[in-house]
């Protein structure tokens, strides 16, 4: 009987073909999942700096308040953008009030300023183009380095793919330390704001945003001396 050799190699070569196939296809999938790890990762750390970064801000314009109106230690503590009319004045029109904020830092005197974002709470969302667009962050170039803001004046043709949200909050100190010291807890000269940086971005592995979120606690506790 004769063998049909010709068949048999053919046979063999569709097999060798599937297995190269097979194998440029499985190391094609871990080069691509292993670069989209990295890049994930690497959007996340930019992200945890902006959220830092937000969170420390903050803390620079309570400090900032305290040495530029150190007459008023108690109604200036949070005063938005250095306003002097807080000096002696008990109301809360010069105040950093419950609301949304972007924060930036001015490329006119370099301190750190807030401008508030008017939304309803229902386009609170990043899927948005109006939350999109009014929490934006572009990169900017300042002595030949360049680092994020979101300054208004900002080139807006370097954009970045990352959003910041500052929310402030107040609460009553009464509540958080009755329970720890009662002398403290009725003070009237110590007040709290709850900051939230919240940073968001999508890529394209998924329609989702990811999110990363700082929060703390600040308190105009020079009052208390």
């Amino acid at each position: 009987m004769k063998k049909n050799f010709k068949g048999s190699s053919l046979v063999e070569v569709m097999v060798i073909m599937i297995i190269v196939v097979s194998w440029v296809t499985w190391m094609y999938a871990i080069y691509w999942n292993s670069q989209k790890m990295s890049n994930n990762l690497d959007m996340k750390i930019q992200a945890i700096q902006i959220a830092r970064e937000g969170i420390e801000a903050m803390t620079n314009i309570r400090d900032t308040n305290w040495k530029m109106l150190s007459t008023d230690n108690k109604n200036c503590w949070n005063t938005l953008n250095y306003d002097t009319n807080c000096v002696w004045n008990n109301t809360t029109t010069t105040d950093i009030k419950e609301a949304s904020y972007i924060i930036y830092q001015d490329n006119t005197d370099y301190k750190w300023k807030l401008d508030e974002i008017t939304l309803w709470n229902e386009l609170r969302d990043y899927k948005t183009d109006t939350y999109r667009d009014d929490y934006k962050i572009f990169t900017t170039d300042s002595n030949g380095e360049w680092f994020y803001t979101q300054e208004t004046t900002a080139d807006t043709t370097k954009f970045t793919p990352f959003t910041r949200e500052i929310i402030v909050t107040y609460f009553d100190s009464d509540k958080l330390w009755a329970s720890y010291n009662p002398n403290i807890a009725t003070d009237s000269n110590w007040e709290f704001m709850k900051i939230t940086s919240k940073v968001m971005w999508v890529d394209s592995s998924r329609e989702q945003p990811y999110s990363v979120e700082f929060e703390t606690f600040l308190s105009n506790w020079k009052a208390l001396n």
